[in-house]
């Protein structure tokens, strides 16, 4: 039988936990039906967590005995920060809910010249996000910052490997990747693609331009293909 997951960063572990977020308990007492006598897994968003068994449950609060907390093992293979130029509302949302699933640490929305929309409800994002972590089984809970310029964001620092995708490259992302080790950035353009002058102003910084396919790739596609490699490599 499933066992479902919440992931809550302001969780407190011990032998009794309390749980009084609102969405919390709603979704665990009235979405889903649990009731007392039910196991879950309980996560603080950063690779702890415990199982449980539900003891009350009510709209307000819900009380589960659990176990010794422990640190989960990441699902991703490598940390890998994901700079996505934003796209339309529907497919920046499923942009954002597939790199969540793969263990997507930290996903940028960026800002480039050929940024159709520029507004995001990162709060709804984070949603997205949470739900996404948890039906994957995952304890991780993925960054979501907010919007960028791409003359910011591709200034980070953290990131020994950074690999900027445009269509038409002669390096291949899988091959750079399979040589590649530490924290992987990898910037996803817009669907008209990234002008001259953003390519070399990234290159001017340090990123490799790189190809994902033979083909030209939308870019949500783009996002969720070049996601799975750089955390699954």
């Amino acid at each position: 039988m499933k066992i479902h997951r919440f992931i809550i960063p302001s969780v407190e572990f011990g032998p009794r936990i309390l749980i009084t977020d609102r969405e919390i308990t709603h979704q665990i007492a009235r979405v889903l039906n649990l009731t007392a006598g039910e196991s879950v897994i309980l996560s603080n968003g950063t690779g702890r967590s415990a199982q449980g068994t539900i003891k009350s449950i009510s709209s307000d609060e819900i009380v589960v005995s659990a176990e010794l907390a422990c640190m989960d093992a990441a699902a991703a293979q490598r940390t890998v920060m994901l700079y996505v130029s934003i796209l339309k509302r529907d497919n920046f949302e499923l942009v954002v809910q597939k790199a969540a699933e793969l263990g997507v640490h930290t996903l940028v929305p960026i800002i480039s010249e050929r940024t159709v929309k520029t507004g995001l409800n990162v709060g709804r994002l984070k949603v997205i996000a949470r739900e996404a972590s948890e039906l994957s089984g995952q304890s991780m809970l993925m960054n979501i910052l907010e919007p960028l310029q791409l003359a910011e964001a591709i200034t980070t620092e953290g990131a020994p490997c950074r690999f900027f995708l445009n269509a038409g490259a002669s390096i291949s992302l899988f091959e750079q990747l399979s040589k590649s080790k530490g924290t992987i950035a990898l910037a996803v353009g817009p669907e008209g693609g990234w002008t001259k002058s953003e390519t070399q102003e990234a290159r001017a910084a340090g990123w490799t331009e790189t190809s994902l396919a033979l083909t030209t790739l939308r870019g949500e596609t783009a996002a969720i293909a070049g996601a799975y490699l750089a955390t699954q490599t």
